[in-house]
């Protein structure tokens, strides 16, 4: 079995990666109040409302400062566009409940999810049995809590053709994929790390600490071959020097036909 990072190292990245995107959000707002400001300082020079006069000479030379004004809020509103996503992206990496393959704890955690869901899926079964027995009242007799009861009403005051609500079919499709996930995980815990494979020019290689397959070139990738790798879902990585992408089935067939494109090879 593989041995990949620890649980308190991959809190720590997580950590980590978050004060990073946080730092990036406020330094780029940081740059957007200060463009901001010189843009209107700059504003300030010309008098509300008057138009180009003077020279020709003099006009371009009016005309080019009230560009240079107009790039200069421009820049400060991308600024703030980006201190904005990156406040977003972190704010969603903090809260969201989707499970990492990277957390070395990604199958308890999906375990627990797949036992939330099924429990789910047994109480729509049950409010539709309940349903059709009796409707609203039924439920409620049976102790449904009032707002499963409520969204059922909801459900059938939208379609009244139905016989009944029919929950179910979403949280079904949920068990299905845990399922598929967490048999997907275990699998690849016991798959061995492949051995790195050379080729002129290039190195693939497997790590399962950062459970990523990494492509290093000994010179810099060209235009196209940048483009086919991020085709591929390669990404640059500067603290590895590598480009890489998720350690999978998915990423291993990615890497062979990376290689097989750029070097005509059969790769991996």
């Amino acid at each position: 079995m593989r041995i990949g990072i620890s649980v308190e190292d991959y809190e720590a990245r997580v950590e980590a990666r978050l004060e990073r995107l946080r730092a990036r959000a406020s330094k780029r707002a940081e740059e957007a109040a200060a463009l901001s400001g010189r843009a209107r300082v700059m504003g300030d020079a010309i008098p509300f409302g008057q138009p180009l006069v003077g020279s020709p000479d003099s006009m371009r030379r009016q005309r080019n400062y009230r560009d240079r004004i107009h790039a200069t809020y421009m820049r400060a509103h991308a600024a703030h566009e980006e201190a904005t996503d990156l406040s977003r992206r972190a704010d969603a990496a903090e809260t969201r409940g989707a499970v990492s393959s990277d957390d070395p704890a990604a199958v308890e955690k999906l375990r627990n999810k797949l036992a939330e869901a099924e429990a789910e899926h047994a109480l729509h079964l049950k409010v539709n049995a309940l349903w059709r027995r009796g409707g609203a009242q039924a439920c409620i007799d049976a102790g449904i809590e009032p707002g499963v009861v409520a969204y059922a009403i909801r459900t059938m005051a939208l379609c009244p053709y139905l016989k009944g609500p029919f929950f179910g079919s979403n949280s079904a499709a949920s068990i299905r994929r845990i399922k598929a996930r967490i048999a997907e995980l275990e699998h690849a815990a016991t798959v061995p790390e492949a051995a790195p494979v050379h080729g002129p020019g290039y190195r693939v290689e497997e790590d399962s600490y950062d459970n990523r397959i990494k492509i290093y070139f000994d010179t810099k990738p060209g235009t196209d071959a940048r483009s086919t790798l991020k085709s591929a879902g390669f990404k640059w990585s500067p603290s590895n020097s590598a480009w890489q992408r998720q350690l999978n089935a998915a990423g291993r067939y990615a890497a062979v036909m990376v290689v097989k494109t750029l070097f005509q090879e059969s790769g991996t």
